[in-house]
């Protein structure tokens, strides 16, 4: 019987020590189940204001989604507009460039005449014009008062005048240069 008992108490012993050790076990679990239950708690607050976030971002990005729709239809309106203003631009300038087109002054200075260079010395130089390009030419003005002007008046005093043209040709120029450079066909051509 004593075997018995000691038998017994080996085993309330082991039993015991087992008891000891799931209450540990179990003590382990409790805790880790209440840290698990924090970091739940805490996971659902940063879910919840994930959540949150999520339907602030939402709204933005609708309201964003607003905003460029208005914005696509004003870009859409601007460019029909632009694409008006283009077309109206181009026909003005059309017209402008036709306006310019068809009147054109021309300056074409005359070679002198054989009485003329005969006066001037034998030289068919004309002093008083000065050729500044293809387009402009000056005048100059005698400062004898007693001399006669380029308009044949007196006293008028001396100086410069600088006119400016579509083209200028100097007495050198032919009449089939004019001619072949700025006469088109079919154009009537007027003296004046």
């Amino acid at each position: 019987m004593e075997y018995e008992t000691t038998s017994l108490t080996r085993k309330v012993k082991a039993r015991e020590a087992d008891i000891s050790t799931e209450e540990e076990e179990v003590a382990g679990l409790k805790k880790t189940l209440s840290n698990m239950t924090s970091q739940y708690a805490g996971i659902e607050v940063q879910l919840s204001s994930t959540k949150i976030l999520l339907e602030e971002r939402t709204k933005q990005v609708s309201g964003l989604m607003e905003e460029v729709e208005q914005l696509k239809a004003t870009v859409t309106t601007l460019e029909n507009k632009l694409t008006d203003s283009d077309t109206l631009r181009r026909k003005l300038h059309n017209l402008v460039q036709e306006l310019k087109g068809n009147i054109r002054v021309f300056c074409r200075v005359r070679p002198l005449l054989d009485k003329e260079i005969n006066n001037n010395g034998g030289s068919d130089v004309i002093h008083h014009i000065s050729f500044m390009d293809d387009r402009t030419l000056e005048l100059c003005k005698s400062a004898d008062p007693n001399g006669s002007t380029m308009s044949g008046l007196k006293g008028r005093g001396g100086g410069t005048i600088e006119f400016s043209y579509d083209k200028v040709f100097q007495p050198s120029s032919t009449q089939a240069e004019i001619h072949s450079q700025f006469i088109k066909p079919n154009q009537n051509l007027y003296r004046l």
